[in-house]
This record gives structure tokens, sequence and C-alpha cells, in this order.
């Protein structure tokens, strides 16, 4: 397997990875420095994240007209370029990615299996959320005609494949994340009704993730304090709000997870966006972490049928145009939020401890039993029913074969020199 990413060289030098670097020369005279290493047997092939910060930098327009083959753009030909060359050299069977910019590459080529991945919806063409700013991903007929035109494609969750099916009338195949995301080791279960250290905590609050729903929550319970983990939807417009707010604490983002969950007494997750599925509830649920979420997307999945999901009205897709409006709330418009059931499941937990310890093994065994259950080939014998010999196509049928627990899926053999492209996923 070979994974393909652009990547600056100071992660490489920062993280001791020992790699080998060189210069390929594109036609037009542009050197790209090249990094290749191994990690864990597989090969990667980085070129340098120089050559294409003016892609993030760009206002959007650009990428848009390329990705719908209105206008060019130097840089995305550049990776196009790079990426064409892996792909002439390894000569894999499949190829794998996640977004725009890799689907319109893929086109290019025939002699493989294209197999998206989608880890969230804002990377589809159609849909409420598409072209959403920082997704690298447009609405074009264009677009939509090249993903039809993909062989396979993976959902993350129940609710992805379901928004598939609604909004692009195209089937897919639900394959869960895999058992490496949630750590090699089972966490230690944290038992914090009582810890005097631990508190309510949130990640990541910014608009789509539910702030306003939780303002309101933290004013209508002033004696209860909270902990607000900052990171990327979080503003400089929240962080004035959180900072006004006396029984919230705004902290930084953890590296180990056990550190935030050994401070943290139950999870709020009121996400108003239309969520992929929910990694972070199985990782506090591991850690007998109890977690209240909201219904958006793939949270109700990722509970695992334990209590305390409450549902919110989520937010359509409907933006604002107007640069004030944008600035004090965010892109999309938040239609109105209840915050009552949050107040009482909160006030519920923190008072009676036979139910949060009820809820805090309830949630471990819940999640232990999800995370044993994961196959961890399941990609490899999925995709390895898929060859350019056999030419099969999810919209001829063969997807109702193709379901995790199908014997035929049981039988396949390995996955023989996959190629993978793309952004990861957010959480």
């Amino acid at each position: 397997m070979r994974v393909l990413s652009d990547i600056p060289e100071e992660e490489l030098l920062k993280e001791r990875v020992e790699y080998e670097a060189s210069l390929m020369q594109y036609k037009d005279g542009t050197s790209l420095k090249v990094f290749k290493f191994d990690h864990h047997g597989v090969g990667y092939v980085c070129c340098s994240v120089v050559n294409f910060e003016k892609i993030e930098k760009a206002d959007g327009e650009c990428l848009l007209k390329w990705l719908s083959d209105e206008s060019n753009c130097d840089a995305l030909e550049l990776l196009k370029w790079f990426v064409l060359k892996q792909i002439e050299d390894f000569k894999p069977t499949h190829y794998l990615f996640n977004e725009s910019v890799s689907l319109k590459i893929a086109s290019c080529v025939k002699d493989l299996v294209k197999v998206f991945i989608c880890h969230a919806v804002e990377h589809l063409p159609f849909g409420p959320y598409a072209q959403y700013p920082g997704f690298q991903c447009g609405k074009s007929e264009v677009e939509v005609k090249r993903f039809k035109n993909v062989e396979v494609i993976l959902a993350v969750s129940g609710a992805v494949q379901r928004y598939i099916k609604q909004h692009g009338q195209l089937e897919s195949i639900h394959v869960p994340l895999p058992r490496e995301v949630y750590g090699q080791e089972f966490p230690s279960h944290f038992r914090n009704f009582n810890n005097p250290n631990a508190r309510i905590t949130i990640i990541n609050p910014g608009f789509l993730k539910g702030f306003c729903l939780f303002k309101k929550v933290a004013e209508l319970l002033p004696e209860v304090q909270f902990f607000a983990v900052k990171s990327w939807n979080v503003c400089e417009s929240i962080v004035e709000q959180l900072q006004e707010l006396r029984n919230v604490t705004l902290i930084p983002p953890f590296k180990n997870m056990d550190d935030l969950m050994r401070i943290t007494k139950i999870l709020l997750v009121p996400s108003l966006w239309y969520e992929a599925f929910g990694i972070i509830c199985i990782e506090a649920m591991l850690r007998g972490i109890p977690v209240i979420a909201s219904n958006a997307g793939g949270l109700v999945e990722a509970k695992l049928g334990v209590e305390f999901t409450i549902p919110v009205e989520v937010i359509t897709g409907e933006r604002y145009t107007d640069p004030d409006m944008i600035r004090m709330h965010g892109l999309n418009k938040v239609p109105p939020q209840d915050p009552c059931k949050w107040v009482d499941t909160i006030q519920k937990l923190i008072t009676d401890q036979q139910l949060y310890e009820s809820i805090s093994n309830k949630s471990t065994e819940r999640a232990l039993q999800f995370v044993n259950n994961l196959d961890p080939n399941i990609y490899c014998k999925v995709l390895s029913k898929y060859s350019k010999d056999q030419h099969l196509r999810m919209q001829d049928g063969y997807v109702s074969k193709l379901q995790p627990d199908h014997p035929d899926t049981l039988k396949s053999p390995p996955l023989v020199a996959p190629i993978a492209c793309g952004a990861p996923p957010r959480k």
C-alpha cells in the first residue's frame, strides 16, 4: 500500500521520521520536493506542502472553477501531475480518496478501481452541505458526473449512507471506521462522579457544534462548572463570549484523550451539524464518561443505544450573506434551540450517583463491545471484491453482496496494492 499526501518537512523532522528526499521536475521547470518513508509497513510518498500553500489561501473561486473544468489552476495541476506520476510508477489496483480534488484526478485514470471513502457529507458534490468552505468541494454538474462514475463508494456510517442515497440517488457500502481509530490498548475506566477536578466538558463548541445551545445551558446552570476545549470551529467571537461566562473555562486541545477524560464528568456533544459519525462519543464511553449528545447525523449511531440522545433542530445548510452576520453567527443560519432537556439531563446525572454510575458502566460495556466487534480486515475484504478485471460496480446491484456480515465478504482474499490520496477526516 502506498499513501500520497502533502506534508511540511518540519513535521517529519519533529516526529524524527527517517525519510528520503528528492526533487521532481514539473514541465514548467517547477521543482517539487518529495519525501519517501515507511510507517508500519506502509509506504508514504509526500510532496512538500510549500508547493500547495496557495491552494489553501485561495479565495475558493479558483478551486471551484478548476473542479468544474471552467479554468486552470497551476498549483492544482502540479498536484494532479504528482499523483498521476505516482500511479504510473506504483501501478496500483485501487485508488482511495475522500474529496473532490482527488476525484478529478481519479477521473483521468481508467485502469484501476476508484474508491471514494466518505468521512463527511461536506465532501460530497450534492445535498444541502455541498460546497462548504474548507472542504475542497463544489457542486457543479461536472463533479456530480465524476462522482457517479466512481466504482465504489464507502460510507463511515448509516447516516452518511442514507444521505448519499437521499441526495445523490446512489448506493454505497457502510464500512465502519477501523479499530485502530480508537487506540491500540483499551483505556482506563474513569469514575468521575465524586472527582472534585472533573467538570462537564464540551469539545470544539463552534457555531456548527452547538455553541448557541451550550451557551444557554451554561447560563441556566451558573453553579455548574464547564470545560470548553478550543479547536478549529471556535472563532474569536466565540472565545470572547465564552470568556464572559464565569462558570466556563476555555482550555487547549489534548494530545492524550485519557488526560482530557480524567477531568471530564460528563461529555456534551450538542452538534447541530450533520455529523458523519461521532468518534468522540465512543472515545468517552470507552472510558466510562456519560455522553449527552444531539441526534444530528451519525451521533445517534455513535451513542450505541445508551441513554441521553436529545433531538435538536439541525442546521439546514441555509447561509448568511451579510459579512457582519457571518462574523457574529457563522456562515450557516442556526435554527432556534431549546436548552431545557439538556439542563434537566445534566441535573439528573450530577445529582444521582446511582444513575450516573449505571450510565457510566453501560457506556463502557457498549463501547467495548462495539470496538471489539470491528473487523480489522473489513476494508481489504470489501475492496478485494472489486477489481479492474471483474468490472463490478455497486450500481449493477453487487452492493447487496458486500455488506460486512455477508459470507462472501469473509472469504475475500487480501487487497493488493491500493493507493490512497486525500485529506484526513475531522472528528
